[in-house]
């Protein structure tokens, strides 16, 4: 059995959501005020200052690759190259297991399920974004991988990515 190595590279978003109480609504406004800020994303780093960890997040956090342009690389353990391929030549996991149980979409609506009031940050990363071991007898091939898709949902924008890989 032969051991192989697949790399990813490209763009993974982390995502953060946090429920916030009134007066750290407040103390956020009062924050924009001070700084002449427009929207909250020009005072995302100075949230700590006011007693915000956007780190310590209760709704959700959680780092995976965008379906933009990502690059896969397989390699056997002497870093030789056996496929390259891009996200596009990935199968939808739907074709190859009919009863495959999808994780539920991540809701980032203030008002939505319960929570009153809601921060979501999303940072973008661009590099190598992980890498996965794997062993099998043969060669791998693009139809030997498959992916599951997710999404957050927000008023006023989805972001679209890859929620799991599989071999």
């Amino acid at each position: 059995m032969a051991k192989y190595k697949l790399e990813c590279y490209g763009w993974e978003i982390e995502a953060m959501a946090k429920s916030l109480t009134a007066e750290q609504v407040e103390d956020i406004q009062q924050l924009l005020l001070d700084n002449d800020y427009n929207d909250v994303s020009e005072a995302r780093f100075e949230l700590d200052e006011i007693g915000i960890d956007i780190y310590e997040a209760d709704i959700f956090h959680f780092t995976k690759p965008l379906f933009s342009d990502l690059l896969l690389r397989v390699v056997t353990e002497t870093d030789e190259e056996v496929l390259r391929f891009g996200d596009e030549a990935l199968t939808y996991i739907d074709d190859v297991i009919d009863d495959f149980e999808h994780s539920a979409v991540f809701i980032a609506i203030p008002k939505a399920d319960g929570i009153e009031r809601l921060l979501l940050c999303v940072d973008e990363n661009k590099g190598g974004l992980f890498y996965m071991e794997f062993e099998t007898d043969e060669t791998p091939t693009i139809k030997d991988f498959a992916y599951s898709g997710n999404c957050i949902e927000t008023p006023n924008h989805d972001w679209d990515f890859i929620e799991e890989l599989f071999f």
